[in-house]
């Protein structure tokens, strides 16, 4: 099973993603979101399979501090946000592809608070 972090970057491709489905450029998925509440911070897509971190731990990461990439001016100590992480017992976390992540969104609620933004 495929598990993944949920980060702050979320908040970046939900905006590029609702962008992308108020043009329609992009087909919605025709499954609703079903989640199973793992019970010990995880959760598991049931539409995809994969498993997710049910929480993110409040504090904001650039890609590279989650990815554990080094890079002198954003991660100088190459701290690696995914690869430190337990979570539901698992150590094995990383971050999701873009079409993992988009598994995730609620294309409901993007779709209308893109078109409440637009609008305004």
């Amino acid at each position: 099973m495929k598990k993944f972090i949920n980060i702050t970057g979320f908040i970046f491709l939900s905006i590029v993603y609702s962008s992308l489905v108020f043009a329609g450029t992009v087909q919605l998925p025709i499954n609703p979101m079903s989640y199973i509440d793992n019970g010990n911070g995880t959760v598991t897509d049931n539409n995809t399979g994969l498993m997710w971190q049910q929480q993110d731990d409040g504090n904001t990461y650039n890609w590279y501090q989650a990815s554990g990439t080094y890079d002198a001016s954003y991660n100088p100590t190459s701290q690696d946000v995914c690869g430190e992480l337990t979570t539901g017992s698992y150590t094995d976390w990383r971050l999701p592809a873009i079409k993992e992540l988009i598994s995730i969104v609620d294309n409901l609620k993007v779709s209308i608070d893109n078109h409440l933004r637009m609008t305004s």
